[in-house]
């Protein structure tokens, strides 16, 4: 019989469950939602008691759907970075902090000055900001918060909860910021730079590194023993599906936020310094943009104007129909971003409102926003028509992103719908651990996906607003 893995993703609102085989069918799949708590600006905290039961439930769900299957492994990804604290007795500092809350943005312009934002940037591969682990974990301090015994990522944390070990991979740790690119651990200077002790960090293995599951991991009950493989940050689990299935490419890969990723390669054209990430194969680097609120922005504004997901979509295409509007949206509705633009001081802007104003004006608007940053990361990246663009869509329901990004891109974009990239692609690293002999080609036929032609008069009215846009002052 064929190989077959159980996938854990746990996501920035939702974890989802599948059983995965090695052609990378999804045999049975559910996901869960967890709330995100947030009583005052730039916070974003989450309890990992909401995690474990999302998983137990989705699990549950699975193992409903296919009761005659039992997995060969478990295997991991998720959010990052999100910081989880452990107390001497292994016991979890609630709450754990996402990698969407900005509270130690001021700790770390107070802290880091030029000359050491450079060295952190040139040994780590990281413009460094709040939303790295190491700041929240100061922050917390600063706010009176008990000082933890280990620190870990998200995706570490379910690692110890189900194995036992603290144990961390090198695309996860790259989001503590001490991490050594090219020695592939933290680095003793920067750990002392920050005031960290050594001892509270976890060991850092290669991505396929696997433990048994022991039979207290309660997530996961019916399956002690198996093997669980420690996996990737989600971003780098998706880049790893998109080289597997279509080679060389720039994934765009949309969510709650929008990755926007590619190989580096020794000597590539790329502006500026844009965030370097260990890939699971940790000898090589992905150049990596992440747009903050994209995702989470479609869901703010459906949720404001009382429609879903589809019905804002509609109203975007009808406007799109008559030439477009005037009206544009900087979407930095996260505070701050981190894309081609990496600043901390950015927020969501409106501007050319006026009475008559519809929904359809203010959908188009965020959908060309976010087309917009997608393209100014695609120029840092050199990303001309050389590179095939993959845009895995997470939040479009006919592709409206994707079409935009096509009009206005020099090459290839290829949509694709339906597709848990994280999931499959975490699931890839666990069958490629396992030895099993994955045929991807199926998968590869499945991802060419139809998005809305646009009208050639609107096309040319988005040219020139995308120059609007560019010029307009920050």
């Amino acid at each position: 019989m064929s190989a077959c893995v159980l996938a854990i993703d746990l996501g920035t609102s939702r974890v989802k469950v599948g059983l995965v085989d090695e052609n990378l069918e999804t045999l049975a799949a559910a996901s869960h939602p967890y709330p995100t708590h947030s009583t005052q600006t730039a916070m974003a905290e989450q309890y990992t008691a909401d995690w474990l039961g999302a998983i137990r439930q989705a699990w549950a769900e699975v193992r409903r759907a296919r009761p005659d299957l039992t997995p060969d492994a478990v295997v991991l990804t998720a959010q990052m970075p999100t910081l989880v604290e452990l107390d001497a007795q292994g016991s979890v500092i609630e709450p754990a902090v996402t990698w969407q809350d900005a509270r130690a943005d001021d700790l770390v312009a107070a802290r880091v000055d030029a000359s050491q934002a450079d060295y952190l940037y040139r040994t780590a591969g990281t413009p460094i900001d709040g939303r790295y682990l190491i700041p929240m974990w100061l922050r917390r301090r600063r706010d009176g918060v008990r000082a933890p015994a280990t620190v870990l990522s998200a995706k570490d944390y379910l690692f110890y909860v189900l194995t036992g070990e603290l144990v961390t991979d090198p695309s996860t740790a790259s989001g503590f910021g001490n991490y050594d690119l090219r020695n592939r651990t933290f680095h003793d200077e920067l750990t002392h730079f920050w005031g960290i002790d050594p001892g509270v960090l976890p060991r850092v293995e290669p991505s396929d590194y696997t433990a048994p599951l022991i039979a207290s991991g309660a997530a996961l009950p019916g399956v002690a023993g198996l093997p669980v493989v420690l996996g990737s940050a989600d971003s780098v689990a998706a880049f790893h599906l998109v080289e597997r299935v279509v080679g060389p490419a720039v994934a765009v890969i949309d969510g709650s936020s929008t990755v926007i990723m590619a190989q580096y390669h020794e000597g590539d054209r790329v502006i500026g310094s844009p965030l370097l990430t260990p890939l699971v194969d940790a000898h090589r680097w992905g150049i990596e943009m992440d747009l903050l609120a994209t995702g989470s922005s479609i869901n703010w504004l459906s949720q404001l104007l009382g429609v879903d997901a589809l019905e804002l979509e509609e109203a975007a295409l009808t406007l799109e129909a008559k030439a477009g509007t005037a009206v544009m949206m900087f979407p930095y509705l996260a505070g701050g971003e981190q894309g081609a633009l990496w600043r901390t001081d950015l927020s969501g802007v409106i501007s050319n409102l006026h009475l008559g104003t519809s929904r359809g004006d203010l959908a188009l608007a965020l959908y060309e926003g976010i087309a917009f940053e997608i393209l100014r990361c695609l120029e840092t990246l050199g990303a001309g028509s050389s590179r095939r663009v993959v845009n895995l869509q997470g939040n479009g329901v006919r592709g409206i992103v994707p079409a935009l990004v096509g009009a206005l891109h020099e090459g290839d974009v290829l949509a694709v719908t339906g597709v848990s990239a994280s999931l499959l692609g975490v699931a890839l690293v666990a069958l490629e651990a396992l030895g099993a002999r994955v045929n991807s080609s199926g998968v590869a036929q499945t991802w060419a996906h139809d998005t809305p032609i646009l009208e050639e008069e609107y096309q040319r009215a988005l040219r020139t607003k995308q120059a609007h846009y560019r010029a307009t002052a920050l």
